[in-house]
């Protein structure tokens, strides 16, 4: 009976410590309020940023680059910071190519799957802080996927950074698979406009196969970025299929800053700087510009670096558009064609 006594008394200060935290905490002199919320104002603003928050790469083969990029765009009055990024798994690393987001400018926080040092199912959450004037906010990212331990790319990707348009490139990927003998891949396939894919067969022995995948930009190919994914197919009803990251950049023979502003003062004269750079020696013949109060200075030399002055007239008031057309000697590109945009602005 006085067991059950002293046991019901313990119970009962028990319970009113816990139904009371606050103040038990309190006369210990460290207040612990357990049902704080922050403000959700404070959370919502920074989760609201972002249009995606989660992420699922699918099935990868291990090694394979596996990135994705959670983007928002800062269509406020004031800066955003993102202050930090930290990751609940170190399957997966968070990277933020700018810090500051001014308005109107968009933001990144790129998360990358760490294919080769992990395999399994693997997921991580992304706590990203950020900073708006006075108010602080976090969002929470997402990411999670299947990294396969019996298929290995070599390298991570098909990369071909710097292609000439007028060259075109091939890149190889090697795919090699450890497990079953009749283990094959059925296809590959990429909605690239413009490209060659090609999948060979290199060895087949005691349940370990390797394949090439080729990769081939043809000559007179596009300018610009290309950001893909080449699909792999198998005959393994536990990967049916799995990605392969394809990047490639086709670039001019002559690299040069195809668009021109240049302000000027009705009745004076601007200069603006052009540069044109090649991997190898060119000479800058003539130029036209009709209707266009431009002037160039050509030196008739043959060199891999030309710095131009462009030389504006400020004639009649008012913002025109021109295409400054540039003659070269190059054998991969005898023309180069430069988009002027001149303002000219009154003194009054």
């Amino acid at each position: 009976m006085k067991l059950t006594l002293k046991l019901g008394v313990v119970l009962a200060v028990g319970c009113q410590w816990l139904l009371v935290p606050g103040e038990a905490c309190g006369q210990r002199g460290a207040v612990r309020n357990y049902s704080y919320k922050p403000a959700a104002a404070t959370q919502s603003w920074a989760q609201s940023l972002f249009a995606e928050t989660s992420h699922s790469f699918g099935t990868v083969a291990r090694a394979a680059k596996a990135e994705h990029v959670f983007s928002f765009k800062n269509e406020s009055d004031q800066p955003i910071e993102i202050m930090s990024v930290t990751a609940s798994c170190t399957c997966t690393k968070p990277e933020v190519p700018q810090k500051l987001i001014q308005p109107g400018e968009e933001g990144q926080v790129i998360a990358k799957y760490q294919t080769k040092l992990f395999s399994g199912q693997r997921g991580a959450t992304l706590n990203v802080s950020l900073k708006k004037g006075n108010s602080y906010g976090t969002a929470l990212l997402k990411v999670d996927g299947f990294i396969r331990q019996d298929v290995v790319l070599h390298p991570e990707s098909v990369e071909m950074p710097g292609v000439l348009a007028a060259d075109g490139a091939t890149a190889k990927v090697k795919i090699l698979y450890a497990g079953r003998s009749d283990w094959k891949v059925t296809d590959v396939k990429c909605e690239q406009p413009g490209m060659e894919f090609k999948i060979n067969e290199l060895v087949r022995q005691n349940g370990r196969v390797e394949y090439e995948l080729e990769a081939t930009i043809p000559q007179g190919h596009a300018l610009g970025q290309i950001q893909d994914v080449i699909t792999v197919y198998t005959n393994d009803k536990n990967l049916t299929s799995f990605p392969v990251s394809l990047s490639a950049n086709i670039v001019q023979p002559i690299r040069f800053k195809d668009v021109i502003e240049l302000t000027v003062s009705e009745g004076s004269t601007a200069i603006e700087k052009l540069l044109m750079a090649s991997g190898s020696d060119f000479q800058i013949i003539d130029y036209q510009c009709e209707s266009c109060p431009v002037s160039i200075k050509l030196d008739g030399e043959k060199r891999k670096v030309h710095q131009l002055e462009i030389k504006a007239e400020g004639l009649n008031e008012g913002r025109t558009e021109h295409i400054l057309k540039l003659t070269t000697n190059h054998p991969q590109q005898p023309t180069a064609n430069v988009r002027l945009v001149i303002e000219v602005q009154t003194g009054r």
